[in-house]
């Protein structure tokens, strides 16, 4: 069995503690040099390797000492290794220590863990508190600002209550303003009463005026009538002459127009007939279609059967076969198109045949570099395992550097933990001193918050009763005047305002009587045309419905012939030309389709001539009983 290199040293500890000094030196000069021996290394010792290998007192005697016996330490740990290689007690030491160093990895890890954690919670808890210490540092600046902001409205306050008590009048001043203020109405009033008599003398003048002008109208009026009933007169004996002339010109057109209308009648009644005939030859070809349907269906389950049991009969398949050539001479007739259709698709096929081959030749081409590909990486996987085989020796070697740093972490994680602990009972005084400090400061603030809201309250209160006492001297001078005032202007608007409602209501009356009449006529005319609009749609209807149903006919004949003899022919074709087939069949449907759309337009723009003829012979049923009413009113 081969030993790992941490095997080795524990081994070589362990006889070295039993046998002589000399070999005491030689085991720790091969602890020394086995690590690089097992990693295919040369042996190297620098002032880096010092820290990891114990004491360097020690270390420098053993380096002079083991320049003079390294040949004999090598013959030595030859025959070491091989007494070592069967020894089962150190086996199970090493599994037992190896256990441990996991446990030992497991542990540190869960410290490291906690240990990160404690640190971030400390960070978080300074972040808080300088966030505290800044919000403080803002609500006392605030405070402040409301201290200077409250001061400087209150002195403003006071200012105007100061010039509010200045502009308060005194008695002597209050009589004057009165007096004042009764000449100046007594002047306006005179004023007022002097223009409304110049417009009292300016209306009459002007309704004597008015007066003789109406006078002068009526007269007016009188003559204009006569002379329109003199115009109305001779109007009438003109249009009455008209009329005759139009009603002798009336019968010569109707005794004209007799033959055509019979022609179109005649036409009308072909019509009708042609399309009864239509309707049966679609009938019959219903019933036809009805009829191949259930043969093509039965004619396809049988092809199923056949193409499964093509390998059983062949004598039964040829003979269905010749029943359907027999058939197909039939609709040859119908097929002669599709035949065309098909032979362009076979050249299409052949086209796509070429391109399948050239495919086929690029997925060998792209499978031959995948093989290629596939082979590199298997020989890139091998050199990956050498180099992870050739890392994990050095990696045991660093494993056992690493299990005594273990150690030295785990102590002081144990100074660091109670460090931590310290550190938590510092932050929780702290953050208690803080809470108490911040709260007497919100309940001082509160209290001076309460004082200064009572203060505005206070003033504000005073402000609002001197208003209200300037307010009511003010009414009590200027209301005798205004009220005056505002009552003719309001007379004078209420006046202007009945006058222009009456009218107003006059003219709406007049404008609904003649909309009733006119929304009468239209609901009259809105019935008759919405008959026509209805009976129109509905022979539209009928006309496309048809159209639409023999169009599906059509295609369900033309398409279904298709597929019976693609299925017919596929038994007897090469199995190497199946897919090719496939893809024939898909284009001539797209084919046939696309012939069968252009039939669909010509059959639409052919329906659409005979709709707009029968449109015209409507309109002219219609048009022609109704000109003799219109003649003889």
């Amino acid at each position: 069995m081969a030993l790992s290199t941490t095997d080795m040293t524990s081994g070589i500890d362990s006889e070295a503690a039993l046998g002589s000094p000399n070999r005491s030196r030689i085991s720790q000069n091969l602890k020394l040099r086995l690590p690089a021996l097992g990693s295919g290394r040369k042996v190297k010792e620098t002032e880096e390797d010092w820290p990891n290998l114990g004491h360097p007192d020690e270390m420098l005697l053993q380096g002079d000492e083991a320049e003079d016996n390294k040949n004999l330490g090598v013959m030595e740990m030859e025959s070491i290794a091989q007494r070592l290689a069967g020894d089962g007690e150190l086996h199970k030491l090493l599994t037992h220590e190896k256990m441990r160093n996991e446990v030992h990895k497991s542990n540190y890890e869960k410290l490291k863990a906690e240990f990160l954690k404690l640190s971030h919670e400390n960070r978080a808890l300074c972040s808080e508190v300088a966030k505290l210490e800044t919000k403080n540092s803002v609500q006392e600046d605030a405070i402040q600002s409301v201290r200077i902001s409250s001061s400087a409205s209150i002195q403003k306050l006071r200012d105007q209550m100061k010039a509010l008590l200045v502009q308060i009048p005194s008695e002597a001043e209050h009589i004057d303003l009165e007096a004042k203020l009764a000449s100046q109405m007594e002047a306006k009033w005179r004023s007022h009463l002097q223009e409304i008599c110049e417009e009292t003398e300016a209306l009459k003048l002007s309704v004597q005026n008015l007066l003789t002008e109406n006078l002068g109208l009526k007269t007016a009026l009188h003559h204009l009538g006569d002379e329109s009933g003199k115009v109305l007169d001779e109007c009438h004996l003109k249009y009455s002459k008209q009329v005759q002339n139009l009603q002798s010109l009336n019968k010569t057109l109707d005794s004209n127009r007799g033959p055509e209308l019979d022609k179109l009648r005649i036409e009308a009644t072909k019509l009708n007939q042609e399309n009864l005939k239509l309707r049966s030859k679609v009938q019959f070809l219903e019933t036809n279609l009805e009829d191949s349907v259930a043969t093509i269906r039965h004619k396809d389950i049988a092809n199923a059967r056949i193409i499964t049991e093509r390998s059983k009969s062949e004598s039964l398949s040829s003979g269905k076969i010749r029943k359907l050539d027999a058939e197909k001479m039939e609709l040859e007739n119908s097929l002669k198109k599709s035949q065309n259709e098909l032979t362009k698709a076979k050249l299409a096929t052949q086209d796509h045949i070429t391109e399948i081959n050239l495919l086929k030749n690029e997925l060998n081409s792209l499978k031959n570099q995948l093989l290629e590909k596939e082979n590199s990486q298997l020989l890139i996987l091998n050199q990956l395992k050498v180099n992870i085989a050739k890392e994990r020796s050095s990696l045991q070697t660093e494993i056992d550097s690493l299990t005594k740093r273990v150690k030295h972490w785990k102590s002081e994680q144990v100074k660091k933990s109670t460090e931590m602990e310290s550190l938590k009972q510092d932050m929780e005084k702290l953050s208690r001193q803080q809470d108490e400090s911040m709260n007497t400061q919100k309940a001082h603030f509160a209290a001076q918050v309460g004082q200064m809201e009572s203060r505005l309250m206070e003033l504000s209160a005073v402000n609002k009763s001197l208003q209200r006492q300037l307010r009511a001297k003010e009414v009590s001078t200027g209301t005798s005047c205004e009220h005056n005032e505002e009552f003719e202007a309001k007379l004078k608007a209420w006046t202007s305002e009945r006058s222009i409602l009456e009218e107003n209501l006059e003219r709406c009356r007049q404008e609904n009587s003649i909309l009733t009449q006119k929304h009468k006529e239209m609901v009259v005319n809105n019935q008759s045309c919405t008959q026509q609009v209805n009976d129109l749609k509905c022979q539209i209807a009928q006309f496309q419905n048809e159209a639409a149903q023999a169009n599906s006919r059509r295609k369900m004949e033309k398409m279904e012939p298709h597929s019976e003899m693609e299925k017919a022919k596929r038994p007897l074709d090469p199995p190497e030309t199946k897919i090719p087939k496939k893809e024939d069949v898909r284009e001539n449907s797209t084919q046939t389709e696309d012939a069968m759309l252009l039939k669909d337009d010509q059959l639409k723009t052919q329906l659409q001539e005979l709709e707009a003829k029968h449109k015209l012979f409507q309109l002219e049923l219609f048009s022609r009983p109704n000109k003799p009413k219109d003649t003889m009113l």
